[in-house]
């Protein structure tokens, strides 16, 4: 009898320990999503043949029918062919578990099944440019999902299961019908950025403003969106830094109660010009700042009161040039300054009032001759004159830049005497074509 107990307690405790085993779920191998992004998509026939290797996997119409054979194989990142009329994904995607990325962009997406939601490990969902009308509820099951594109649809509100998705840090809504926000997006504490662009909005969709931890919000292109209420609203974000408001109503006065606000695009009006500089200068933080419009434009004295502006971009042609660089240069904080993809065929001798300047960028006008007086800029570290393909020649006074580091200019539309004295006389500055590094760290902020 006691031999059988100690049998059966070993078989107890053997089955129980084989149970446990079993049960535990296998741990996925789960690579960054910085090396799945470099990576190279393999072909759907590769996967089956390296189901162990098939990190990333690209994919057409029919093979995302057959996407249940790659259930075993370690696939992490999706990307699904464009312009193909794919009009729903199959239900058994959700065996896809290890999946971080999916992307299924420029089709017919209508709806999603609900076992999107199985996604355990997914990071990054990217349907933009389909025809989805709703979310099935299922999707706040994606615990780990951080970026979330659904840009260019038929959306007029989110599930009220969005606001479970703790991780989410960004959410690109652009040009759908968005209405409102579920009242659970409140619980969405690491959701920094909202891109909300072109939904023909009225007013704010309702909630939006109780997701205190936005920092960045796009509202541009919304022509009738009612800004009074908006930035009343919005004035609620304690940690909102950056706006773009481009395309949008008069900018109101209670756009100065943005106390935190650090970087603002708008398009520059053409009346009450004063009024609405007026109304930039009392934000207390703003660093970065881009004006737009199609039309030339006057820029008024009231400029030289922005007490903390580093870097001011105009993409429009300013009427007043010379006044108006003479008020720029009052703005003590100021070294980044951009002019460009505008009209200039020359520029003032009231450039060289701009001393304080370090990055100067011109791109994309018309210029044929700069002043003498560009030499006076002394503290001047990057240059941009590309795609100004009538400037054939510029100032020996130029050479005076000793800071310069980088210059992009059209070495081609160049006299050899100019390529000479640039080069000999600016032997420490790198000239190129175009320069894509300083170009992107100028204009980053804008994106």
């Amino acid at each position: 009898m006691f031999r059988v107990l100690i049998r059966l307690t070993i078989f107890c405790l053997f089955s129980l320990t084989h149970y446990h085993c079993q049960a535990q779920p296998k741990q996925a191998n789960l690579l960054p999503l910085d090396s799945l992004r470099k990576m190279k998509s393999m072909s759907f026939e590769e996967a089956l043949k390296k189901p162990n290797k098939a990190y990333r996997v690209g994919l057409d119409k029919d093979e995302l029918e057959k996407i249940g054979l790659l259930k075993n194989a370690n696939v992490q990142y999706i990307i699904v062919g464009v312009e193909q009329g794919i009009t729903k994904l199959p239900k058994n995607i959700g065996k896809l578990t290890n999946l971080q990325v999916l992307k299924v962009t420029r089709n017919k997406l209508k709806t999603l099944p609900k076992s999107l939601g199985k996604l355990k490990h997914l990071k990054e969902l990217d349907l933009s440019n389909n025809e989805l009308t709703s979310l099935p509820n299922s999707v706040g099951k994606l615990q780990h999902l951080q970026i979330l594109k659904l840009y260019n649809n038929r959306l007029v509100d989110l599930p009220r299961s969005f606001g479970s998705m703790l991780q989410l840090q960004q959410l690109h809504l652009g040009k759908n019908q968005m209405k409102r926000f579920p009242i659970s997006a409140q619980r969405l504490k690491k959701l920094k950025e909202v891109n909300l662009m072109a939904n023909d909005l009225k007013k704010l969709p309702s909630n939006l403003e109780k997701i205190a931890s936005i920092e960045k919000l796009k509202l541009n292109a919304n022509p009738n969106l009612n800004l009074q209420d908006a930035c009343e609203r919005f004035s609620q974000l304690p940690a909102l830094k950056f706006l773009d408001l481009k395309k949008t109503s008069a900018l109101p006065i209670s756009l100065k109660r943005l106390q935190t606000l650090e970087m603002l695009i708008i398009t520059y009006p053409t009346q009450n010009i004063n009024q609405c500089i007026t109304i930039l200068t009392q934000l207390p933080q703003l660093k970065y700042l881009l004006l737009v419009n199609s039309k030339p434009v006057d820029i008024p004295t009231t400029f030289e009161k922005f007490k903390k502006l580093e870097s001011l971009a105009f993409f429009m042609t300013i009427k007043n040039i010379d006044r108006g660089l003479v008020y720029l240069s009052k703005i003590k904080t100021l070294r980044q300054l951009g002019l460009m993809f505008s009209a200039y065929k020359s520029l003032p001798a009231e450039l060289g009032y701009l001393t304080s300047i370090e990055g100067l960028f011109l791109g994309g006008n018309k210029l044929e001759k700069l002043p003498k007086e560009i030499g006076q800029l002394t503290n001047l570290k990057i240059l941009d004159l590309s795609s100004n393909d009538s400037l054939e020649t510029v100032p020996t006074e130029m050479t005076q830049l000793i800071q310069l580091k980088r210059l992009a200019i059209n070495n081609q539309k160049l006299s050899s005497k100019t390529r000479k004295m640039l080069k000999e006389g600016l032997p420490n500055t790198q000239i190129m074509d175009f320069d894509y590094k300083s170009f992107k760290q100028f204009t980053g902020w804008m994106k």
